[in-house]
């Protein structure tokens, strides 16, 4: 719990400094972009404040070092890269699903630097389109799969994108990884406060609160944790959740 204290920490205070992102895409263009499937926030759409973004790059680092999710020598790499002109190369690759020859950690490291300026464009992204019909087992903003669900007292199923944070409806009973609707299984655990629906067509799964059970809205580090022994269950079994 340390280290997700210190990330959520170091986070927040980060989302206290950095103003409301602009934008240049109009609403229509964004209504046919979730019409046609495609992801709100394209890259170059994306304006970050680099140096705060650098700043959080070495913090990240020496984070995961200090609790040994690094060793020296990957952690020294990622700081040069860091302060290397190619970072936003390196960023925008990343975003893109191209990580070839990428040096270890880097995706970790970019996805926890990165996912307080991809949240605040999300925040500002959902005020201007709705994102209801969008049925798509990835994010509708960044295309990032989802982390976790939300079971909201009213029924259904809410989905939640670990890159930029935002929550989408989906189909309980639909597989967000294949969309398959035979062959899932669900499961609750911790005395019902979690569902796991489980997809024994691509052996993956996707964890959920349910908020009625847990009496809480959703707490993404806090429940991510506190689920790590399902985690573990579910591998043992074969299903990955990544």
């Amino acid at each position: 719990m340390a280290l997700e204290r210190e990330l959520l920490e170091g986070e927040r205070r980060l989302q206290r400094r950095l103003g409301t992102p602009w934008l240049d895409v109009t609403d229509e263009e964004l209504a046919a972009r979730v019409g046609r499937g495609e992801r709100l926030l394209t890259w170059d759409r994306l304006a970050l404040d680099w140096p705060e973004f650098r700043l959080r790059w070495r913090q990240i680092v020496d984070v995961l070092r200090r609790h040994d999710i690094l060793d020296a020598a990957d952690a020294s790499a990622l700081h040069d890269l860091g302060r290397d002109a190619g970072l936003p190369d390196a960023v925008a690759r990343w975003y893109a699903g191209d990580d070839a020859g990428a040096p270890a950690g880097l995706g970790d490291v970019v996805a926890l630097t990165v996912r307080p300026f991809l949240a605040r464009a999300s925040e500002v992204l959902q005020q201007r389109v709705p994102i209801e019909s969008w049925g798509r087992g990835v994010c509708p903003v960044c295309a990032g799969p989802p982390v976790f669900g939300v079971l909201p007292s009213a029924g259904g199923r809410l989905l939640v994108c670990g890159r930029c944070l935002c929550r989408w409806p989906f189909e309980p009973r639909t597989c967000p990884n294949c969309q398959a609707t035979e062959g899932q299984r669900a499961f609750s655990a911790l005395e019902g406060r979690y569902q796991v629906a489980a997809c024994d067509q691509c052996k993956r799964y996707v964890k959920a609160i349910d908020v009625r059970r847990a009496g809480r809205p959703l707490f993404l580090a806090l429940d991510t944790v506190a689920t790590l022994a399902i985690d573990q269950a579910l591998t043992a079994q074969g299903y990955s959740g990544d």
